[in-house]
């Protein structure tokens, strides 16, 4: 046997030993998301049809059986807050900049569209991003208002008027379990500058959590399910445990 052909052979042996390894580890929990710049403006309506949301680049993916792809990403950890579940639906979260001006869309395939009737959580997502200073200024994207024709709720004082918006698709009311949705849509935009950021391809640090109630109604008060996923920390310093350091980077 010629030794092309053994150096060949010891090629396939080290990717079919260690190839699969070295291709997964990048897609899981990066400590680095490069943010895309958008060639056109965003229109905040919830659609996602803007040729920049459709376009290919890497993005996180949050659920408790999301799986990695050449451009999804899974994040850090999760948890089980309420009753064990089966979900497998996911949340898709994207980023774009125009300039200084940061955009976050979120798509998801839940089949419930809920809050937590014991707590003030509700499908969505929580966010802390350090400004230029590294002060944690908190973000809030979620449903946590019930009733037909609610609209996603944004909190965050540093948001302009209007500078948040989600659906569901089709649009239905909160909470209405047993009947099944088919998923929700919600862009927001958050000012850089107002943050103290003067570069709009500077490092931010960043924690951010997807809500996943599911069942709850707003006539009971037994727990039904709750899956809960972050990257980086679940609260952020001294908040969340073992974890309570870890940032992330949007670049």
């Amino acid at each position: 046997m010629n030794r092309y052909v053994l150096q060949l052979m010891s090629l396939l042996a080290f990717f079919f030993f260690f190839g699969n390894s070295f291709y997964a580890q990048p897609h899981k929990d990066p400590q680095i998301l490069q943010v895309v710049s958008a060639q056109d403006t965003i229109t905040l309506d919830g659609k996602l049809n803007e040729t920049d949301w459709l376009r290919r680049f890497d993005y996180l993916v949050f659920g408790q059986y999301a799986k990695p792809g050449d451009v999804e990403y899974t994040v850090t950890k999760g948890i089980v807050v309420d009753k064990p579940t089966t979900d497998s639906t996911y949340t898709k979260v994207k980023f774009l900049h125009r300039g200084l001006d940061l955009y976050i869309s979120l798509f998801s395939n839940d089949k419930s569209i809920c809050r937590r009737t014991i707590g003030w959580e509700g499908d969505g997502m929580f966010m802390k991003m350090k400004d230029s200073k590294g002060n944690p200024q908190e973000y809030k994207l979620y449903w946590n208002q019930a009733g037909p024709g609610t609209a996603i709720h944004v909190e965050n004082p540093n948001l302009y008027p209007n500078s948040a918006v989600g659906a569901g698709i089709p649009y239905g009311p909160v909470n209405a379990y047993p009947a099944q949705d088919t998923g929700y849509a919600a862009e927001m935009i958050i000012h850089l500058d107002q943050l103290g950021y003067t570069d709009p391809y500077g490092d931010i640090q960043v924690l951010v959590n997807i809500f996943d109630p599911d069942n709850y109604t707003d006539t009971s008060t037994v727990p039904a399910q709750y899956f809960k996923s972050w990257w980086g920390s679940e609260w952020g310093v001294n908040l969340g445990g073992k974890d309570s350091t870890e940032w992330r980077i949007l670049r």
